[in-house]
């Protein structure tokens, strides 16, 4: 079994204070505080604001420990309609995290596409294009989040993995619209990041309330047995929890990371009594998808009906 890093989305806000850092800590200290504890953090900051050079060096030489930086593109990347525009700024983009890179702290850059984003010819060659300009690697590769049920096909799983890009897993609630919960490994480093499944205020809350959920012990077990294959892996994996309100996703990191590397997929049973065990088994990882085809299938028939239903923005 591989060793996962276990994290969260973002690491400073506001209603943290006092529950995970002592109140009144400074940004900087957070920051150092959460590097003692976690080994991975996605970084939020950029999607409204560009990073500098100057900037991401000083946050390079601040990190002590072995934690790795996934940083998330600028929304120029994933919601603007002039791609020589996004192009451009890619590259400078790049260029200004190249600090972590060099530091060897970068994870990865992880692009969150809308659900206008859809599965055609001309997105596809954009990020190919997006992918180039940002000088993504085989260990660094460009983290693909997607919304619409398109991308969630075997033939787009193997361009995904012909093209060396990651596919970022997704937990979030069982409603219609919303991306099924595949489990495949498309690249060297794999990225799951677990939003919560608060489907009574996922579309009527804000940003802060939708991820108002906490997963019980029971619901990461069941977590645990979907994602065995992944672990079982030698390919690095990362687990970021997004259910940050009240600082729900620490305590959900911390008890993940325990129930990971107390259990193996050999010693878990199904967590529901009753339930069908085909529900409960990870699909393989191995590409081309066909001997999960029949059962990623009927998930995404059961999605057909629903597609007009916009799907949540990051």
């Amino acid at each position: 079994m591989g060793q996962p890093r276990i994290g969260t989305v973002g690491y400073s806000y506001r209603d943290w204070a006092g529950i995970f850092y002592p109140a009144g800590t400074p940004p900087r200290r957070q920051f150092n505080i959460y590097a003692q504890n976690f080994d991975v953090c996605e970084l939020t900051q950029f999607t409204h604001q560009m990073p500098d050079v100057e900037r991401m060096t000083h946050f390079a030489a601040q990190i002590k420990t072995d934690l790795k930086i996934f940083v998330r593109l600028h929304n120029t990347f994933t919601h603007c309609g002039d791609v020589g525009l996004a192009l451009t700024v890619a590259k400078h983009f790049r260029k200004a995290i190249d600090p972590l890179a060099q530091a060897g702290k970068l994870a990865g850059l992880v692009a969150t596409f809308p659900y206008a984003f859809k599965n055609t010819p001309e997105n596809r060659d954009y990020i190919q294009a997006l992918a180039s300009a940002l000088s993504f690697t085989d260990e660094n590769p460009l983290q693909l989040d997607f919304r619409h049920t398109s991308w969630f096909t075997e033939e787009a799983m193997q361009w995904i993995t012909a093209n060396a890009l990651g596919f970022v897993c997704v937990d979030e609630p069982n409603l219609p619209g919303l991306v099924p919960p595949a489990v495949v490994a498309t690249s060297s480093r794999v990225l799951v990041r677990l939003h919560g499944r608060n489907a009574e205020a996922w579309w009527s809350g804000n940003t802060a309330t939708r991820y108002d959920y906490s997963y019980s012990a029971v619901e990461l077990k069941e977590l645990r047995q979907r994602y065995a294959q992944l672990l079982d892996r030698s390919t690095e994996v990362s687990f970021l929890f997004h259910n940050n309100w009240q600082a729900q996703s620490v305590a959900n990191a911390k008890q993940w990371r325990t129930l990971v590397a107390a259990t193996s997929a050999e010693s878990l049973r199904p967590v529901v009594d009753g339930a069908d065990e085909e529900t409960l088994l990870p699909p393989p990882l191995s590409l081309p998808l066909a001997e999960v085809k029949s059962r990623v299938s009927r998930v995404f028939l059961s999605l057909q009906g629903s597609l007009d239903l916009p799907p949540r923005e990051s």
